[in-house]
């Protein structure tokens, strides 16, 4: 089957780091993927094109001239037919609105969503979100990432037949050993200074506030410790206040957007998840297989995926307090946070495979292939 999975993203990191893995192992499920990148930028300077073409992956741009260029709809259509595709794979809002559009002129051709979750940060994203949250019950079919998230479009009133889960997935990658010194000696760290972290966007869903109020109680007790906020994001320059009035400036360090995220986790003694919401974060399974300790938020998915606490300690959200403790509890406890490591990388790695999530979405678009569902 010919499946052109369409990204609107442009970093290979995220859902994308899923979608390239998919698209390098689609063949041995009998799946012919070509990554369909959207990109207002040349191809020099677009890292998941880069990234996909190391890959050796076929790929094809849908070029914008300019934000919400219309022109983007026909063209995808014209790809559909010169790709001779069978199934859109829509990751995102953008890409099923174009997939919608697609479909509806090529009735022939199936189209599954996928939902990875939500960002509130400001109005106009989170209509977005509410018009997205509708629109994938028009597709063949919505693969979440999550139960819960199965769960909130179930009660707006989709189809549970039309509602597939699938996990997240990782592979263990090799460093080099001398990557944390080198981190440290990037970020001024001295070389046993202890270190908290946290990896992502900076945008209100992701708690990163109520992980500066839990700083600014482990920080007394451990002055030379650093917490390491990886990312950027709408919350930077409150954030960065939030910090000062704190009074731990001195001790946090924001990196900005990194496009080698991942070679922090070395760096890490601790790395914390302080969301308000989530589905299954990547980086929680990065961490885990990376046999980094994490402290995390009671949202999504996460305590499925941490065996209710037995892999890494579990907070309510925007208890700034318990991600206080447990962080404490696991820096002040060396042993207890190796073993909560060893057992998280033995248990990511058996149950959450590249090979066995290809296999699962495969599965996906065979039975929407043989049984198209009428969308609602």
């Amino acid at each position: 089957m010919n499946v052109g999975v369409v990204t609107a993203y442009s970093e290979p990191i995220g859902f994308n780091y899923g979608v390239l893995n998919f698209c390098r192992l689609a063949p041995s499920e009998g799946v012919n993927a070509i990554l369909i990148a959207m990109t207002r930028h040349p191809r020099r300077s677009n890292r998941l094109l880069a990234e996909a073409d190391r890959l050796g992956l076929r790929v094809e741009t849908l070029h914008e001239r300019y934000r919400y260029d219309l022109r983007v709809f026909a063209d995808l259509v014209r790809l559909v037919d010169r790709l001779d595709l069978d199934l859109l794979d829509a990751q995102t809002y953008k890409p099923l609105m174009l997939g919608l559009y697609a479909r509806r002129l090529r009735p022939r051709l199936a189209l599954v969503s996928w939902v990875h979750g939500f960002t509130r940060e400001n109005v106009k994203i989170r209509l977005f979100g509410m018009a997205e949250r509708y629109l994938h019950r028009f597709a063949d079919r919505t693969v979440c990432v999550s139960r819960p998230f199965s769960e909130m479009l179930a009660k707006r009133g989709m189809r549970r037949e039309k509602i597939a889960v699938i996990p997240n997935a990782i592979e263990e990658e090799t460093r080099a050993g001398a990557e944390t010194s080198d981190i440290r000696t990037e970020l001024g760290l001295s070389s046993d200074a202890l270190v908290v972290g946290a990896i992502g966007r900076l945008s209100p869903e992701k708690g990163h506030t109520f992980l500066l109020r839990a700083w600014a109680d482990i920080a007394p007790s451990l002055p030379s410790a650093r917490l390491v906020l990886v990312g950027d994001g709408p919350c930077m320059a409150t954030l960065r206040r939030e910090a000062h009035a704190l009074g731990v400036d001195s001790t946090v360090l924001f990196t900005g957007f990194r496009a080698d995220g991942r070679r922090f986790f070395s760096l890490f003694d601790v790395m914390v998840l302080p969301s308000l919401e989530e589905g299954l974060p990547y980086v929680l399974l990065e961490a885990m297989i990376g046999k980094v300790p994490v402290v995390a938020s009671r949202v999504g998915e996460v305590p499925h995926v941490l065996e209710a606490g037995r892999l890494g300690c579990l907070v309510e959200p925007k208890d700034a307090s318990g991600l206080a403790r447990a962080t404490l509890r696991l820096l002040n406890s060396p042993e207890e946070a190796s073993r909560i490591a060893a057992d998280a990388y033995l248990s990511v790695r058996a149950r959450y495979s590249q090979e066995a999530r290809t296999k699962q979405i495969a599965e996906v678009y065979d039975d929407v292939l043989r049984h198209r569902c009428r969308p609602q």
